[in-house]
């Protein structure tokens, strides 16, 4: 056990030297420790704590996110053929308006992305088959009108047949655009051909996500025993086990909304939306705490969007605009467990890891009537890995962490792609230091 623990501190420590190394230069040179450690987990995610009056948080993430692989609507990991890779992150601005009340400000960005289909793989899933199926039965229509056969039946088993028009056949899409089928072309390729356009993601998609504003207040002030006691700022009467804050937001329609099919969630959605956050948290013993939340959202105002093609998905139909709403609430749960460091290393004691799991439900999504519906409701699984440090710097209290997180289980619905990430953040807190 003892070569164990000798073992584990020495990894610990190697992971987290680099993160170190960052915040002693912020200062100007090697600051030493303070007197008594700064809370990690309230201030890296969120959490019930708010920052003093008076005082100014900033805090930086940068994302990486990457995948090549999705959930089937039943919550089977799936190979759908499309790839995606994003750069983004979010600019995060927190200010004590008066004891345990702040303001809030949260503005997502996406600096670069990337998106492709390889349609020989999305040809072999059960999403390519659907499509397929459904754009069937709307060319077996066209053709039972031109008289080519006496019923839909009938006219699927002569498309199936590998028949071919003598005469061009007009077929309108759900979209309102026409697409043609030329004479002698197989309809089957013709079909092919739409089931692919309709799901070409677009790439290199840049700009700002919607604007977020809302007001926290610490119900209930979560103060953990590590930072109290003789020689500390505050004394053990001040100390409290548990925690608990609520926060009322809006979400703005400020941001980039993707013209076009675009997999991630990252920019604008074009609607307005009111929030609601708890967040809570219980100290299990000196070094570990327990945090758990849940978000809440709902639509206030619908937005308008250019539908995209269905001849092809990375460009939209030129002139026309449809109303776009979100129906039901999208909700989050979150849970993580926060370990400080200092049980394993006394120069660690401003270092922490948190593991955490969230559990995302997201709205259906509604473009022009109800029966065209862009997305049913459906839900997905997170874990993730983080480790952060807080510290002391010239101009305030410094925090950075580095966060790994890997999607477990999707259902509901095909989720075409669900990526991985990485995200480096730095935050730091001027003014008064609670």
């Amino acid at each position: 056990m003892v070569v164990f623990q000798s073992t584990l501190r020495c990894v610990v420590a190697v992971l987290l030297l680099p993160l170190q190394s960052a915040l002693a230069d912020l200062s100007g040179h090697p600051a030493p420790l303070p007197p008594q450690p700064l809370p990690s987990l309230p201030q890296v995610q969120d959490s019930s704590s708010t920052v003093a009056p008076g005082a100014i948080r900033v805090e930086v993430p940068l994302r990486w996110s990457r995948g090549g692989s999705g959930f089937a609507a039943d919550g089977v990991r799936t190979e759908f053929g499309f790839e995606g890779e994003e750069f983004g992150g979010s600019l995060g601005i927190r200010f004590g308006l008066w004891e345990r009340l702040e303001l809030k400000l949260h503005l997502p960005f996406v600096s670069s992305s990337s998106q492709s289909l390889n349609a020989d793989v999305y040809r072999r899933s059960k999403a390519y088959g659907s499509a397929i199926d459904g754009l069937k039965g709307i060319v077996a229509g066209v053709m039972r009108a031109e008289g080519l056969c006496a019923g839909e039946s009938s006219c699927r088993s002569l498309i199936e047949s590998g028949y071919a028009p003598l005469t061009e056949l007009a077929v309108t899409l759900g979209s309102g655009e026409e697409a043609v089928i030329k004479t002698g072309v197989p309809v089957l390729s013709f079909l092919d051909a739409l089931a692919i356009g309709e799901v070409l993601p677009i790439g290199g998609e840049q700009g700002w996500g919607d604007l977020s504003l809302g007001i926290k207040y610490e119900l209930i002030r979560f103060v953990p025993s590590r930072l109290v006691g003789p020689g500390a700022a505050l004394q053990a009467a001040d100390a409290s086990a548990v925690g608990l804050s609520l926060e009322v937001f809006a979400r703005l329609p400020t941001g980039t909304v993707p013209k076009g099919r675009y997999l991630f969630q990252s920019l604008g959605s074009g609607t307005l939306d009111l929030g609601v956050a708890l967040d809570f948290e219980v100290e299990l013993e000196r070094n570990t705490a327990l945090g758990a939340g849940y978000l809440v959202v709902a639509e206030l105002d619908g937005g308008r969007r250019q539908p995209a093609s269905r001849l092809d998905s990375r460009k939209v139909v030129p002139g026309k605009t449809l109303p776009f709403s979100r129906s039901g609430v999208e909700q989050q749960v979150a849970v993580h467990l926060t370990y400080g460091l200092e049980g394993l290393l006394q120069e660690l004691r401003s270092a922490s890891l948190i593991a955490g799991y969230q559990s995302r439900t997201l709205r259906s999504e509604t473009l022009g009537s109800a029966s065209n519906q862009l997305r049913r409701g459906s839900s997905l699984q997170t874990i993730s890995l983080t480790s952060s440090i807080d510290k002391v710097v010239a101009i305030g209290a410094g925090a950075l962490w580095l966060e790994l997180a890997y999607p477990l289980y999707g259902s509901g619905e095909d989720v075409f792609l669900s990526p991985w990430s990485m995200t480096l953040g730095v935050a730091l807190t001027m003014g008064q230091v609670q």
